[in-house]
């Protein structure tokens, strides 16, 4: 018997029966096992060890997926964002396969000659309505759910992404990182998987932060056409559950 999940929807806010949700989509990577550090919290020191080593972590044997989404909002966001986001994903990760694993490290530029910025954008969004409560994604619902919609917050909110390389996916729901040494809180949350990361950072309640990656806010005000675009991304190291936790 196929499991039955009754509890809010992530984007919409209703209370019905969800659907499982692939983040990222499965064309974008996400049709094979992998594992996830469970690693869902409110705070953390910088002494914290976050490595795989005797930690809980939780296996999935067809991509990564959970019940977050009713039927209608999986349905109308995967139909009008998925394709977008896995065609960069898949042309983007077809060449970094060509570079040598020893070789990722510094910044490198890439061209891609057809994107639609305002629908990559929002598929990383609704990513993070997944990984986050129903609470942080129903704020986005009118943005998310009208593809020409672009009234995103972009003083409260920071989009930052950087190429994913290391051992370890990492996905950690929102948080608020103390930092003893400087006296400051970043407050965000992050999405690290082949070939891509990216931070979501609520600068509302962040009192200083290190910027990580390239910016990539300015999409979110993008038309919803495909256009050439350049970007300069840097390669980060993963190899830990730790939030932002590049060493």
């Amino acid at each position: 018997m196929k499991k039955e999940v009754i509890d809010k929807c992530h984007i919409c806010g209703e209370i019905t029966k969800l659907t499982k949700e692939h983040f990222p989509p499965k064309a974008a990577y996400n049709n094979i096992p992998r594992k996830l550090v469970n690693s869902n919290i409110l705070s953390m020191s910088v002494e914290d060890d976050w490595s795989m080593k005797n930690k809980r972590y939780k296996s999935y044997q067809q991509g990564i997926s959970e019940f977050t989404l009713c039927e209608r909002c999986n349905n109308l966001t995967g139909a009008m964002y998925g394709d977008a986001y896995s065609k960069v994903v898949k042309g983007v990760g077809y060449h970094i396969m060509q570079i040598p694993k020893d070789e990722r490290a510094g910044w490198v530029h890439i061209a891609i000659q057809q994107m639609n910025c305002l629908a990559f954008f929002k598929q990383v969004l609704i990513m993070f309505c997944s990984v986050n409560s129903a609470e942080f994604g129903v704020k986005f619902k009118d943005y998310l759910l009208d593809k020409s919609n672009k009234n995103f917050d972009t003083q409260r909110y920071k989009l930052n992404m950087y190429l994913h390389h290391g051992n370890m996916d990492r996905m950690v729901s929102m948080c608020q990182i103390l930092n003893p040494q400087t006296h400051t809180i970043t407050r965000c949350t992050e999405i690290s998987l082949f070939p891509f990361g990216f931070i979501f950072y609520d600068l509302d309640h962040t009192t200083g932060h290190t910027i990580i990656g390239t910016d990539i806010t300015s999409w979110s005000q993008s038309d919803f056409i495909e256009k050439e675009i350049e970007i300069e991304l840097p390669f980060l190291s993963c190899n830990t559950g730790r939030i932002l936790d590049f060493e």
